[in-house]
């Protein structure tokens, strides 16, 4: 079995966040509030910023179609819109060769159907990017997210579970280093903690603990191209003593050797390459144990000074919101084009495609296993406006259509909505 040594998922890793971030933030006050606030000779180092979103979604939880969602709840109501409110404060300073930055807001969101996901939402995140003379540098970072978790996160046919409220706390706190010896090379590492759960036991069972160790060898050449090694070893697991008998093969040890390449090909052509062998190796179930190839390769082009393109193709293992498989096999491609139209608004374009296998290994005792497939496909149309400096419109359309090998649960989607950001 493998041994992780926890946080109080309570506290700890929330206070941290915040400590860190309160730590940035009497750095930053330290600065005359001439300054800190701008006084026209210096650029801002707190800025105030405040959102609102007003959206529609025409099946906002995921149902396979009006039956399902009648079956689930007693009504074929589908459709609501979502008023969605935040206000936060954003920190940029630089002291001498160290560069400080936060970001902390707060956001409330409301249904005016299913109002029994009225939710409040908390964001946190830190970082200070450290220099050491001229050749050592890194990154101490923290963030914290409380949120609803997304309907379509987890895909079951448990249906009093759509119906719930269920409220997921993320953290990240991580350190990383890259020393640059010689003219050309560059040696990194990175440790990290990542650390999930939700508030509704019946899907505690999908509560996440990540402790990550990442070292990397760069060459660095005279044309901004970088070709490279890295070595990643992962391990993995549910934390909670909730999980002490209930769940099932979760915890895992994952090492990775991959190349990473980032060649800038021409002016206007940049690719990027991570990809190689990854083994994962489960406590239990050995038999779904993964041993292969992960890649993603990501392709932006800038067609002209207005017109850019991206495109990204991958094949990787990834956790996986689901109770019925402890991770899926994830192949898929992304295209994205931005079109700046003027000078002050600008087009943007996507359409991803996943395919998903299911390893079919259920994570709580009763349940039975998943090996589904599935497709699913979203495209989305995006305006933004900028009036003038301080504030952002912007508007969008989407739609979404997941197919699966269990019919039930797969369903078509569509949505809209307007925003407004503004920055005091």
């Amino acid at each position: 079995m493998h041994t992780f040594i926890m946080y109080p998922l309570q506290n700890t890793p929330r206070s941290f966040a915040l400590s860190l971030c309160a730590i940035i933030l009497s750095s930053l006050f330290a600065t005359p509030a001439s300054a800190a606030m701008g006084d026209g000779s210096l650029p801002n180092v707190v800025t105030p910023y405040a959102d609102y979103g007003l959206f529609y979604e025409d099946n906002l939880l995921r149902f396979h179609n009006d039956s399902a969602a009648n079956s689930a709840k007693g009504s074929d109501q589908m459709a609501d819109t979502v008023r969605r409110a935040a206000g936060g404060l954003r920190l940029d300073k630089q002291i001498s060769l160290q560069h400080f930055t936060a970001d902390l807001s707060l956001n409330r969101t409301s249904y005016n159907h299913f109002k029994q996901f009225d939710n409040t939402g908390v964001d946190a995140l830190a970082n200070w990017n450290w220099h050491v003379g001229n050749d050592i540098e890194g990154n101490l970072s923290t963030s914290y997210s409380e949120s609803l978790t997304p309907f379509d996160a987890f895909r079951t046919s448990q249906t009093d579970l759509l119906r719930q409220k269920n409220v997921r706390r993320q953290w990240t706190n991580s350190v990383d280093a890259a020393w640059r010896f010689g003219a050309d090379w560059r040696a990194r590492g990175a440790l990290t903690r990542y650390l999930l759960t939700y508030d509704l036991a019946a899907l505690r069972g999908g509560d996440q603990a990540q402790d990550t160790a990442e070292l990397g060898l760069d060459y660095l050449a005279a044309s901004s191209s970088t070709v490279g090694v890295q070595l990643r070893h992962i391990h993995g697991g549910c934390p909670d003593s909730y999980c002490t008998g209930a769940v099932l093969g979760i915890n895992y040890v994952q090492n990775e050797v991959k190349g990473k390449i980032d060649w800038q090909a021409t002016g206007k052509t940049r690719l990027q390459f991570l990809g190689g062998w990854v083994q994962r190796t489960y406590d239990t179930f050995t038999a779904q144990n993964f041993n292969g190839v992960n890649a993603r390769l990501v392709e932006n082009l800038a067609l002209t000074g207005k017109v850019g393109l991206s495109l990204s193709v991958w094949r990787e293992i990834g956790a996986v919101y689901d109770l019925t498989a402890n991770y899926a096999l994830v192949r898929g491609v992304n295209l994205t084009a931005g079109w700046a139209v003027a000078s002050k608004v600008r087009l943007d374009a996507s359409y991803n495609v996943e395919q998903r296998a299911y390893n079919g290994v259920a994570i709580l005792r009763g349940l039975t296993p998943s090996t589904r497939n599935d497709s699913d496909r979203k495209a989305m149309l995006a305006l933004t406006y900028l009036p003038y400096s301080h504030l952002q419109l912007g508007a969008a359309i989407s739609h979404e259509t997941l197919n699966s090998s269990i019919p039930q649960l797969g369903f078509r989607a569509n949505g809209a909505h307007v925003n407004a950001h503004y920055e005091f």
